[in-house]
């Protein structure tokens, strides 16, 4: 297993092979697509947002946290989403300082791959969601920057127990878990 890489890493990263890079931006987009299909109103939080491709897909009150500042003021700039936030933060202390069932869901896209222990992630995410967790894992991937290169259904069975929802999307996992196994009720927070 190797080290979480540096935020100025990422910021690197996505000034010279993620923004502008056609490929890689209809990766990203095509993902936010099939994502948004699980998502149905209500509040979401975005674990590692990145751009923040995902907020301009939904209709819901929406907050991305990322550590990469390229990412984020990318987002802030290029998001139509006027209702949309962005957090410039780690994600784990982030997530702590949310109350139980503070969103009704919870994305952690191409998040788990960069832990050394996506299970601690894994368990504010549930505390957090009080419907869903939307996650997706490589399934293989040789990039220098994942502590964990191949994944699997069981990889994420480990860590979620039962999920609803096991989507192949272009060489990704695609997962939702849903919460006590209730069924998708979006309600306006007060």
């Amino acid at each position: 297993m190797g080290e979480v890489k540096q935020a100025s890493y990422y910021d690197q990263v996505y000034s010279k092979q993620i923004i502008g890079v056609p490929r890689a931006m209809t990766l990203i987009n095509h993902w936010a697509d099939r994502a948004s299909r699980h998502i149905d109103g209500g509040s979401v939080l975005d674990l590692g947002c990145g751009l923040g491709v995902l907020a301009d897909k939904i209709k819901a009150e929406y907050t991305g946290v990322d550590f990469c500042k390229v990412a984020i003021g990318y987002a802030k700039k290029h998001c139509r989403n006027k209702h949309a936030k962005f957090v410039l933060a780690d994600i784990l202390k982030f997530a702590r300082e949310i109350e139980d069932d503070g969103f009704d869901t919870v994305v952690l896209s191409e998040v788990l791959e960069h832990l050394e222990h996506p299970e601690d992630i894994v368990r504010e995410a549930k505390r957090i969601a009080r419907i869903q967790i939307i996650v997706d894992v490589p399934m293989s991937s040789p990039n220098p920057a994942h502590v964990k290169h191949i994944w699997s259904v069981l990889d994420l069975q480990k860590l979620f127990g039962s999920l609803a929802v096991i989507e192949d999307i272009r060489g990704f996992w695609l997962a939702v878990w849903k919460k006590n196994g209730r069924s998708t009720v979006f309600k306006k927070k007060k």
